[in-house]
């Protein structure tokens, strides 16, 4: 809101709503709900990509060398390999 605030030069200490601001900037939507939205555009897009793909495998935690799977995620880690045994 800091940014919104810069715009219409206001500080905090003049005790505005940022309700009020983003209805003055005819903001309709918080910056919030833009990144919530954003990622699950992202979401969207990496889980039709295939698994192999660096973006989908960074998503999922699919690590195929074991030493930089026991760093990374040893919580994923595990679960691949009872995956990968059964």
């Amino acid at each position: 809101m800091t940014w919104l605030r810069k715009i219409l030069r206001v500080m905090r200490t003049d005790r505005i709503k940022n309700i009020d601001i983003r209805e003055t900037l005819q903001q309709k939507e918080t910056m919030v709900d833009k990144i919530r939205r954003r990622r699950l555009t992202w979401f969207g897009h990496v889980s039709q990509i295939d698994e192999r793909r660096l973006p989908s495998s960074a998503m999922y935690c699919y690590i195929t060398d074991s030493a930089v799977a026991l760093h990374c995620c040893k919580a994923h880690a595990k679960i691949n390999r009872k995956i990968e045994n059964s």
